[in-house]
């Protein structure tokens, strides 16, 4: 399937450093296989260079935290046009609110997202041609009190999202959330079935999708 990637530079970044590795991976593969030029980051220390170590050389993989001002200026150095920034951040279900510093998982979570996105947003729109994506999770089984601030994060993530796409009627470029549907069942092949749906949003067969939620069972 030929979804016109090629020479496209797609930013791929988890900012939080929770999203599984395998799932990066996934979606990685695919979009190199579409002739994607990637970039990877990731606030989990050493994954993004161990994804381009197994997957391919052509992976540039940046070595810094991508939520901290250091790492946004070095991305935005190393990339100074990008075509595809997906924020692949998402959380760890079942985690406990006093097991973690929830100020910072919110900044790396929702804010620092937008603070790198802004730029490349402005230079889509002058092109016009890009995709802003975003992952985002909903689960039943976020039940607990304790998981009230992973449920506030994904909806300040989805809100960013529809907030962007308000602002890019008229043009080719989009804003959309790829939600996966959490939902305690069996979903086999479920991260194929996200990576083919990333990839099919940052692609030029979604031209003219904007503002939309694709879900995936997961």
């Amino acid at each position: 399937m030929d979804l016109h990637l090629t020479n496209k530079n797609i930013l791929l970044i988890d900012f939080a450093g929770r999203t599984s590795p395998t799932l990066l991976e996934k979606i990685a593969r695919q979009i190199l296989s579409e002739g994607g030029l990637l970039f990877i980051a990731s606030a989990k220390e050493s994954l993004a260079q161990t994804l381009s170590t197994k997957i391919s050389e052509k992976i540039h993989a940046f070595s810094i935290d991508p939520a901290s001002d250091e790492g946004r200026n070095e991305i935005f150095k190393a990339v100074p046009q990008c075509d595809v920034f997906i924020d692949a951040t998402l959380p760890f279900i079942g985690q406990r609110a006093e097991e973690t510093n929830w100020d910072n998982v919110f900044t790396a979570s929702v804010r620092a997202p937008q603070l790198l996105s802004f730029p490349y947003l402005r230079q889509m729109k002058e092109n016009n041609w890009g995709r802003i994506l975003i992952l985002n999770l909903f689960s039943n089984a976020m039940r607990d009190p304790s998981e009230a601030n992973i449920r506030s994060i994904e909806e300040a993530r989805a809100a960013y999202a529809s907030s962007l796409s308000k602002t890019l009627k008229g043009t080719l470029v989009s804003a959309n959330l790829c939600q996966l549907n959490h939902t305690g069942y069996p979903a086999p092949k479920a991260e194929t079935h996200i990576s083919n749906a990333v990839t099919f949003l940052s692609s030029e067969a979604s031209d003219g999708l904007n503002n939309g939620v694709i879900t995936v069972e997961c």
